[in-house]
């Protein structure tokens, strides 16, 4: 393996601009404000909870009461659902469907990019186990999903980083494979798990990738029973049909779970950053299955054809595919968008 490359910059040519979808929108929106602003950024420890933005006027000496004319501005901002005034700052919440319109177009776009560049990336290993260690199939399925990632992009010479291995400790996995256990071993423990699945079941080297990938690259993996079966459970969110919402509710919760929905999608991007810094797909992995519960959380208030549902499918799509992992069967339903992201 080649020694791990300098963590790139997101600044870097050639790399999409990745700012998520809601800070680039509000930013252009305050240009209309009464007094100079500085750039908004998030705020996942704020007054108004984890999903709100982080204001501040650019003029130090007058903070205090520049941050009361700008609450008076934004009050009268439809975009805007709720303030806390705590200066230097102003914190706010967007307005739900607004967040929502966002959202959509920027995940729109987002797609655009990366579909735009991802043909070339290298295609995720068949999974016959061969002659191959259950170490080797972790470095494979590592390095395919960086390959991926890079060149989605725009980075496509970075070599791939190192990678631990794997233990399996003392218990009923190794026992029923005699002590040694091998990639054979894994992938029959897998397909026992998944034998009463609803539909089709995704193949055990597919399983093995999407369980491997939910670990930092750093870290040796314990590969347990436990650990396994876990990681299935995780699996079915993705794969599960969740059908028509009963009855959409509305109101004020109704609004929340939508906001929160929009603001999860939203951080597509800053998993992207953050795969790049740490030369690792598992915080892209990790985001899908946040934008996957925030999905099921918020089943109940979207309508079937709900543009969020199309945004949050698109997101979990987006980042399967660039994990390698574009294979998952699943039947036409809110978490998924009804054709491949990145189909030619």
């Amino acid at each position: 393996m080649c020694p791990d490359a300098r963590a790139p910059s997101t600044t870097d040519a050639g790399l999409p601009e990745l700012g998520g979808f809601m800070l680039p929108r509000v930013q252009r929106l305050l240009a209309a404000a009464p007094l100079p602003v500085l750039p908004p950024q998030s705020a996942p420890r704020s007054p108004l909870g984890a999903h709100a933005l982080r204001l501040r006027p650019a003029r130090a000496e007058r903070a205090a009461a520049d941050c009361e004319s700008l609450a008076g501005w934004l009050q009268s901002c439809a975009w805007v659902e709720q303030l806390a005034l705590r200066p230097p700052h102003v914190y706010l919440r967007p307005q739900a469907s607004a967040a929502g319109e966002w959202v959509q177009a920027g995940m729109a776009e987002r797609l655009r990019l990366l579909r735009s560049r991802l043909d070339t990336a290298a295609a995720p290993e068949d999974g016959r186990p061969g002659t191959r260690s259950l170490h080797q199939f972790r470095i494979e399925t590592v390095a395919t999903a960086w390959q991926r990632l890079c060149v989605a992009l725009g980075r496509p010479a970075l070599p791939p980083p190192a990678v631990e291995g794997l233990d399996v400790p003392q218990g009923t996995l190794r026992a029923r494979a005699g002590g040694s256990v091998g990639l054979q071993d894994v992938f029959s423990a897998l397909q026992a798990l998944m034998r009463d699945w609803p539909g089709g079941a995704p193949g055990a080297s597919l399983a093995l990738r999407f369980f491997l990938l939910r670990w930092p690259r750093g870290q040796r993996v314990l590969l347990t029973d436990a650990r396994l079966a876990e990681s299935q459970r995780a699996l079915a969110l993705l794969c599960r049909d969740a059908g028509e919402p009963p009855s959409v509710v509305s109101g004020g919760a109704a609004a929340r779970r939508r906001g929160e929905l929009a603001a999860t999608v939203d951080q597509l991007d800053a998993a992207l950053q953050r795969a790049l810094e740490q030369q690792d797909p598992c915080p892209l992995l990790r985001h899908v299955l946040q934008v996957a519960e925030a999905l099921d959380d918020a089943h109940p208030v979207l309508a079937a054809d709900d543009g969020m549902r199309q945004a949050a499918g698109q997101a979990i799509a987006a980042g399967l595919d660039l994990c390698g992992l574009a294979d998952l069967p699943a039947p036409p339903c809110p978490h998924r968008s009804p054709q491949p992201p990145f189909a030619s």
